[in-house]
């Protein structure tokens, strides 16, 4: 089974995904890795707004499905229960949209709680300096631009806006409803 979720930053993708991964065995696939290596390789500083920018470079240059040919190759050999997470174009997930397996789930959260998430975790060295104008420029992206359109096509979605606990009940929930359904 593969589960793709998309939402904007700090909607809770990732702790979804870690809770996926330690009370599932699922593993764990970051639309973003390959951007990320790409980024060591050349020595550049690992913010999210160099990978935006690679990102939309390679887009811009003809490499639209890039991002989905590593996902493909990926899922050949991935464990059965899969989880990826940040999706941000629908040609990210075009070799796998089809399958019966799939299942993409939106997450979303009130911006205000997104905005402390991300400062609180600090992933990259801005998300601690975020005000709401910054969140909001981020969220206008180019790279994100797409992430509302897909949002609507999602069967299920997560709104996460309480604890911890619930949202482990909320996953939970929703892995037994795929699970019935596959």
């Amino acid at each position: 089974m593969i589960l793709g979720l998309i939402g904007l930053p700090g909607t809770g993708k990732g702790t979804i995904a870690e809770i996926l991964r330690k009370k599932f065995d699922a593993e764990v696939y970051l639309m973003s890795d390959p951007l990320w290596k790409i980024l060591k390789a050349l020595q550049l500083e690992p913010t999210r707004e160099h990978v935006a920018a690679l990102s939309l470079s390679i887009k811009q240059n003809g490499g639209e499905y890039f991002l989905a040919e590593a996902l493909r190759l990926h899922v050949a050999t991935a464990k059965p229960l899969l989880v990826i997470d940040g999706i941000r174009r629908l040609a990210d997930i075009a070799p796998i949209r089809s399958r019966p397996d799939f299942h993409l789930v939106g997450v979303q959260a009130p911006f205000t709680m997104r905005l402390e998430r991300l400062r609180r975790r600090r992933r990259d060295p801005m998300e601690g300096r975020l005000t709401p104008k910054t969140l909001h420029q981020q969220d206008m992206h180019p790279n994100e631009s797409e992430v509302p359109t897909l949002l609507s096509k999602c069967a299920y979605t997560i709104l996460n806006n309480d604890t911890r606990q619930h949202l482990e009940n909320l996953v939970s929930h929703y892995l037994k409803t795929f699970q019935q359904k596959t």
